[in-house]
């Protein structure tokens, strides 16, 4: 791990490997003076992992570590470095859930997923780096209360259940933390699935399901009836229920299981059936109403039964939404008809002119 110096000589900058040079002095590229490793310093701006990855600023956490963008010291490209200390035996099982976590990511080949592309152990920590995405989170536009439209809700709900589609045939794998802080929006109005923190495989030990505080893992806002009770044979259908809150949240404007005190949260995920979208605010047909209502059953066997059948009713939702909006989706892109626009205005003119060109020819007779 390369960390950040200065020359106290000629305050020229340099960087040490923190292993290599421990307890030595490295000299300065300017002056030739020794310059000493820090004693201390912290994870942060200017510290090189895997010889590599140069950290530039914080951007986030996940249950597990911490989140920075950064760039590869060879190209320039920018990244995302995910990091979690190694705290040895005294958090085994974070380290084996982070280890697992870029395994997954490392086998995962889709457009609305991000894929790890480098991964290692440096110092006292491990990490793994993912491409930089440009963008915002839907947890984002909670905080400054933005809703979605039909449009737009339906097809980032088509992306996300893509990608929860393909982890779930491809790999038997099940997210269990799908919210608006994991999904990614970046430039092109194109819905990124992140956050694999706690992921599942399917029949994987349910004991995973808990951590050694007792706690069932998750957020609770989002967590399905049977996340709730730590079911031993969870399935894609809690991940389906947890997207349908996130749909739920980003159109109302309000998440229907949030409460300050987490008991009633979770007491609700398992009782409170929430009111249809159509009836909380204005401008949502039916049809939504109904396919985030399904995705929302209570029973998973009243939700639907595979990816396929919700994303094949999500596409028909999207087109007759398109179509009553007078919008075309190209590349999850909401694009006006502008072509509609223009010709529907051109034909007003034209009718205007013939109005006032009949009116003068009638005084002038």
């Amino acid at each position: 791990m390369l960390v950040p110096a200065t020359c106290e000589n000629c305050n020229q900058a340099t960087k040490i490997d923190i292993d290599l040079f421990k307890g030595r002095t490295v000299d300065c590229a300017r002056c030739g003076k020794p310059v000493p490793p820090p004693e201390k310093f912290e994870i942060g701006a200017g510290v090189v992992v895997g010889n590599k990855y140069c950290l530039d600023d914080r951007i986030g956490e996940s249950l597990l570590g911490e989140i920075y963008h950064g760039h590869d010291v060879t190209n320039r490209a920018e990244v995302r470095v995910n990091i979690m200390y190694d705290k040895g035996d005294a958090d085994e099982e974070a380290a084996t859930r982070f280890m697992q976590e870029i395994e997954v990511l490392s086998s995962l080949q889709h457009n609305h997923l991000l894929s790890a592309t480098e991964s290692g152990k440096d110092h006292n920590m491990f990490f793994f780096v993912t491409p930089h995405v440009v963008g915002t989170t839907l947890q984002d536009y909670v905080a400054k209360g933005r809703r979605l439209d039909e449009v737009t809700a339906a097809t980032y709900l088509l992306a996300v259940a893509d990608a929860l589609r393909y982890i779930w045939t491809e790999k038997r794998l099940i997210h269990r933390d799908v919210k608006p802080q994991h999904i990614l929006i970046r430039a092109g109005n194109e819905a990124i699935l992140t956050g694999f923190d706690i992921a599942k495989f399917s029949g994987e030990n349910s004991s995973n399901a808990l951590t050694g505080l007792g706690y069932t893992i998750g957020t609770p806002e989002y967590m399905s009836p049977e996340q709730v009770q730590a079911s031993a044979d969870i399935d894609f259908r809690s991940d389906m229920y947890s997207l349908g809150v996130v749909m739920y949240e980003l159109t109302t404007g309000i998440n229907p299981f949030a409460d300050p005190a987490q008991v009633v949260v979770l007491q609700q995920q398992m009782e409170k059936i929430p009111q249809p979208i159509g009836s909380v605010v204005q401008g949502f047909s039916v049809e939504f109403s109904n396919l985030v209502g399904s995705m929302l059953e209570k029973d998973r066997n009243d939700r639907f039964q595979n990816w396929n059948q919700l994303i094949v009713t999500t596409k028909d939702v999207l087109n007759r939404a398109t179509r009553r909006s007078g919008a075309s989706t190209e590349g999850n892109i909401v694009i006006p008809k502008w072509g509609a626009i223009a010709a529907a205005a051109g034909l007003l003119l034209s009718l205007s002119l013939n109005v006032v060109l009949a009116f003068l020819l009638a005084r002038a007779l």
